[in-house]
């Protein structure tokens, strides 16, 4: 029986959905619901292939940018887990976990948990079954001792990440390959307070980000102060109007950067955000813009005329109304960096303790619960 032709306009109640490629048996293109257009649009950037297939009884998925990778990996025979699952090294189980993970998470988070795995290297060789609660505890001696900590960074105050990453993949293993019944988790309570490196700068730092936000004051300083220096330069003038749209919509700084002239409606004052800029922080992945949020869910905005005014003001002197609002050509995001350097910038200038581009966001959201 033929299956129906795929129709991007009726809703399957999912984000996104995985299309069968013609002539490529187990290859699917990515298509992402777009709410706006009220159809789902086929991705352009990013994970663009899912791919299927199975090794030794298994079935194994992945997702790719490219197509020519999405068709190497789909027709390699050889797979390196075709070994007895009894016999499994943590290393081996924690690679599988991390591949299982592609199709589900952003790119962000992929390479997030990648960084995170690189503290788990002590139990690489170690056959996953004999990991124990006092293996743990080795652990995280060995990751707190003074030449380990010597090659992190000076903020570094705890493992929990790492210990969630750790306990991740135990607990995929636990429940999708161990076929032991009495298998138990060796991550435990006390683990979570074991992997704290300095407590006295935890505890601070959990005070500190209570009240981590701008006082009315210092929001006024903070825009007066890009304001100030908008005349340097064009990314200057950017980030003023940028820095404003953020404390007056609460959006994230990749929501507000891939925001489309086509996605504001000035007469009523509202945005529509569903799309998020995915910079570059691994070589060799160029920056795009994912045609979802970080949280996957789009919503509408709405902000005062002070933000209007300033939207028509720079659309004037930009000589553009099509493409990117923040771009200094309408087409490529601004980088990072260049918007962290002149936030950071004006923060430091007015004295705030806080640094940063989601400062906007608590900020907003501290200022509306006020209000």
């Amino acid at each position: 029986m033929s299956q129906k032709k795929f129709d991007p306009k009726v809703w399957k109640n999912k984000n996104a959905v995985y299309v069968a490629i013609p002539n490529a048996s187990g290859i699917y293109s990515t298509w992402d619901w777009n709410k706006k257009l009220k159809k789902y649009c086929k991705r352009t950037s990013g994970n663009k292939f899912y791919v299927v297939k199975r090794v030794n009884g298994r079935q194994l998925t992945r997702c790719f940018e490219k197509y020519v990778e999405a068709q190497k990996w789909k027709e390699e025979k050889s797979f390196s887990y075709d070994v007895l699952d009894e016999n499994l090294t943590f290393n081996e189980v924690k690679e599988r976990y991390l591949r299982k993970k592609e199709s589900e998470v952003r790119v962000a988070t992929q390479e997030y948990n990648y960084s995170k795995a690189r503290h788990l290297k002590f139990f690489d060789p170690m056959p996953i079954k004999s990991i124990t609660p006092k293996t743990v505890d080795a652990w995280l001696e060995f990751v707190k001792r003074p030449a380990y900590l010597a090659t992190q960074h000076k903020t570094r105050v705890t493992y929990r990440h790492e210990l969630s990453l750790l306990r991740q993949v135990l607990d995929y293993y636990g429940e999708y390959i161990c076929d032991d019944t009495s298998y138990a988790l060796p991550v435990k309570k006390r683990h979570n307070r074991d992997c704290i490196v300095d407590r006295q700068k935890w505890e601070m730092n959990k005070t500190k980000h209570r009240t981590k936000f701008l006082t009315q004051e210092q929001v006024f300083g903070f825009l007066n102060y890009l304001k100030e220096t908008s005349s340097n330069s064009k990314l200057d003038e950017i980030a003023y109007v940028l820095g404003l749209f953020q404390l007056r919509t609460g959006t994230r700084i990749g929501e507000a950067c891939a925001v489309d002239w086509k996605d504001l409606d000035l007469s009523n004052g509202s945005a529509f955000i569903h799309r998020n800029v995915v910079w570059s922080r691994k070589k060799g992945r160029k920056t795009f813009i994912n045609n979802q949020t970080k949280t996957g869910d789009d919503r509408m905005v709405y902000f005062p005329q002070d933000l209007v005014q300033e939207l028509k003001a720079w659309s004037l002197r930009s000589r553009r109304s099509k493409g990117l609002v923040f771009s200094e050509n309408g087409f490529e995001p601004l980088k990072r960096r260049a918007v962290q350097y002149r936030y950071d910038r004006a923060l430091k200038a007015i004295g705030a303790e806080w640094r940063g581009t989601h400062i906007m966001r608590h900020t907003f959201s501290t200022d509306f619960l006020e209000k």
